[in-house]
């Protein structure tokens, strides 16, 4: 699970494009760990919405999670 915080609102309309863009669940997407740089070639999003607050200018808040697909 990722929280981000402190987004502008254009930033969290992106987000919630790439979930359009990549058919929720349904759809798969690379994705490299901020943390340790490993990159994952076969990932999709962990549900069909997300949890998403707007707290204000450059205040708001997304929660996504990120799972791996294992073949």
């Amino acid at each position: 699970m990722i929280r981000l915080e402190l987004l502008a609102e254009s930033e969290l309309v992106q987000l919630e494009q790439f979930m359009i863009a990549h058919a929720g669940r349904a759809g798969t997407f690379t994705f490299t760990d901020p943390w340790d740089g490993v990159t994952y070639p076969n990932c999709s999003l962990g549900s069909d919405s997300l949890t998403t607050e707007y707290g204000g200018e450059n205040r708001g808040q997304i929660v996504i999670t990120v799972k791996e697909n294992r073949v």
